[in-house]
């Protein structure tokens, strides 16, 4: 809100600008709206030519919990989102903390893990209750976890869930072409800026469900593979036991 002086000033139009209209862009009457988490200054210049001018600093910040890598990812609309990386694995206190490990598509651990007790199936050549891109049920043929068997949404709620296979390539790919830093620390892998815990990410060195199924064997699911080697994705039997990292949606 700015303030004109004095009150009969004849001239009381105002010329609104951000200096990062990647991180929030002002209206003509000065309503501020935020793209991404970053910090801008808004400035509102007197419209006479006489140069006065006020501003001031606007930061916006990521989501409880979560850390800023700079990833923007387009939907499939053409639309795109800001995707914000969890701190902690599912279940974690901290985060070197392996935190809690789930079959895919379940949203409780469990003592066992196998066929013998998975929640869609109870044999690797199905049929399945859910995910199956063989079946003509369309309640049963999904390839993307639905928020009810997202773990990472079920436990956290609002707009978190699990990152689908292309938001963790996306986050892999990124660490390959140096857009964002790459450390190895004993059995960890850290995203980001290893200076500032605010701006990286620890990963342990272990493979991380995504939400994506393998249609091409639905008795897997897809996962990312990250370690001081070889990093992509690859596949896992969804039957068994894999952490969680979680990703915010804005």
């Amino acid at each position: 809100t700015a303030e004109i002086t004095p009150a009969n000033a004849t001239n009381k139009t105002l010329l609104w600008t951000s200096s990062n209209e990647s991180v929030a862009t002002v209206s003509p009457d000065g309503t501020v709206t935020v793209i991404h988490a970053g910090k801008t200054k808004i400035t509102a210049m007197a419209d006479d030519g006489s140069g006065v001018e006020a501003s001031c600093w606007v930061h916006i910040l990521p989501p409880s919990g979560a850390v800023d890598l700079g990833i923007v990812m387009t939907r499939e609309d053409g639309t795109k989102y800001n995707l914000f990386w969890a701190k902690f694995n599912l279940g974690a206190k901290a985060p070197t903390d392996p935190g809690s490990s789930f079959a895919w598509g379940e949203t409780e651990t469990k003592e066992k893990y196998g066929w013998s007790n998975y929640k869609w199936g109870n044999s690797a050549s199905g049929p399945f209750s859910k995910y199956d891109p063989n079946s003509s049920d369309e309640n049963v043929n999904k390839s993307v976890l639905d928020p009810e068997d997202d773990a990472a949404h079920v436990m956290l709620g609002g707009k978190w869930r699990m990152p689908t296979e292309a938001e963790w390539a996306e986050l892999i790919n990124l660490s390959k072409l140096h857009k964002i830093g790459i450390y190895v620390d004993s059995r960890y892998v850290i995203y980001g800026d290893k200076n500032d815990s605010e701006k990286s990410i620890y990963l342990r060195e272990t493979a991380y469900w995504t939400s994506s199924l393998n249609t091409n064997d639905p008795s897997t699911a897809m996962c990312a593979l990250i370690g001081t080697g070889d990093q992509g994705i690859t596949t896992y039997p969804r039957s068994l036991e894999l952490p969680i990292r979680p990703v915010y949606e804005d």
